[in-house]
């Protein structure tokens, strides 16, 4: 191996002409030869692109054999590193399945439930008497004072208590009855 100063051009002809001894020694480390022949070709790019690059101002390297090592190997372990980050497919099917995404919302059954049980309040609220209806909706539904709901119906809030506390016990009643 040579101890002399060395250019980018001269690089990448020793990582050619050096290539097998250079796997082998790789493939020796990382322990996966398919592992170090990606590391040497993406060494002997990264080279390429760089000669375009820098045609002017080309490094010198001393220990070419040591310094094409390390860089593959660096290579190689940020390969590694970035595979480790990323789930495979199944890996990605599993997390799914531990935890099944859901619409927090009610599903279509609830929903029917829940509309048939708004028919059902709404029948029942036909059925109290027409002033203790419109109390109790505007009051709940309207946000509607107490002193408004006196004033609109010309009625004491005395009577407006009354006829909300009533409203209000039909209500229950009715939902006991369910």
């Amino acid at each position: 191996m040579s101890t002399g100063t060395t250019s980018l051009a001269t690089l990448k002809a020793f990582l050619v002409s050096h290539y097998d001894e250079l796997k082998q020694r790789l493939t020796f480390r990382l322990g996966n030869a398919d592992m170090a022949s990606d590391a040497m070709q993406e060494a002997w790019l990264r080279l390429h692109a760089k000669e375009g690059a820098q045609a002017l101002d080309e490094p010198t390297v001393a220990h070419p054999a040591a310094y094409l090592f390390r860089m593959a190997f660096h290579i190689a372990v940020d390969d590694e590193r970035r595979a480790e980050r990323r789930l495979t497919c199944s890996e990605a099917e599993d997390l799914l399945d531990l935890h099944e995404l859901h619409d927090p919302g009610p599903g279509p059954a609830r929903i029917a439930e829940d509309r048939q049980r708004l028919r059902q309040v709404l029948a029942d609220l036909e059925a109290l008497p027409q002033r203790r209806r419109d109390i109790l909706l505007a009051f709940r539904l309207d946000g509607l004072s107490r002193e408004e709901l006196a004033a609109r119906y010309q009625i004491s809030l005395r009577t407006v208590d009354r006829e909300l506390e009533k409203a209000y016990a039909f209500c229950v009643e009715q939902m006991r009855q369910v």
